[in-house]
């Protein structure tokens, strides 16, 4: 799907500049988001919402949808709805650097809540030198 191939080459980019981050914390909730169901649901609330006639409508239908619930409800909800708000109102061609920002300050939002991404986080560690489109 094309949502999730900009999404996924994104965060393939930006785990390749990364630098390496702080370790995650030892307590984590089990319902902590992955990168697999972050990155699918970001996609499936984008598709969701793909036949609504404006880029706001489609922007509330996309941050309503159920898929994107566990992120909105961290500590992160809002560097999240800023991010995707981002992906969705910009360019294809220029998105990448439009949103670079968004999705580093949800990074490190991330980061510093990492009791609550430690799966995610330790997904990020795993593949931090891999290069190229980001495998789910």
């Amino acid at each position: 799907t094309k949502p999730l191939d900009d999404i996924l080459n994104m965060s393939s980019r930006r785990n390749a500049s990364e630098s390496d981050k702080d370790e995650t914390s030892s307590a984590s909730p089990s319902s902590s988001p992955s990168t697999a169901a972050a990155l699918e649901g970001m996609a499936e609330a984008i598709e969701k919402g793909a036949h609504l006639p404006s880029v706001d409508e489609r922007i509330k239908h996309a941050l309503e949808c159920p898929c994107v619930k566990p992120l909105r409800d961290t500590s992160c909800g809002e560097e999240f709805d800023m991010a995707l708000t981002c992906f969705m109102k910009a360019d294809e061609a220029t998105r990448a650097s439009d949103c670079a920002d968004r999705f580093v300050a949800l990074h490190q939002c991330m980061v510093k809540h990492s009791e609550e991404f430690k799966e995610f986080a330790e997904e990020l560690v795993k593949h931090k030198n891999v290069e190229g489109p980001a495998q789910v």
